[in-house]
């Protein structure tokens, strides 16, 4: 893993949630997936080609996106919606 292109990715989303969820964010170590599960409830996944080919995931447990979208929507979200 090449901090040189994982380092932007894990600055830009503490930066983000810094400032559009009010929360002062701590990253997990980075760790290379051997399958294709998501560990946590929410995921996103950004794809990138170019020089190097890849994808970074962001993953977080449902307590943590529940206060994420309760911030940055100024409203309580007790729950998450399937459809």
């Amino acid at each position: 893993m090449d901090v040189k292109l994982i380092n932007p990715f894990i600055n830009a989303t503490l930066n983000v949630l810094e400032k559009m969820a009010f929360i002062k964010p701590e990253a997990g170590k980075p760790c290379l997936k051997k399958d294709d599960v998501a560990q946590g409830d929410v995921s996103g996944v950004i794809g990138f080609t170019g020089e190097s080919n890849g994808t970074v995931s962001v993953t977080f447990n449902k307590s943590c996106i529940l206060k994420i979208v309760s911030n940055m929507l100024g409203q309580e979200m007790n729950e998450s919606r399937k459809e």
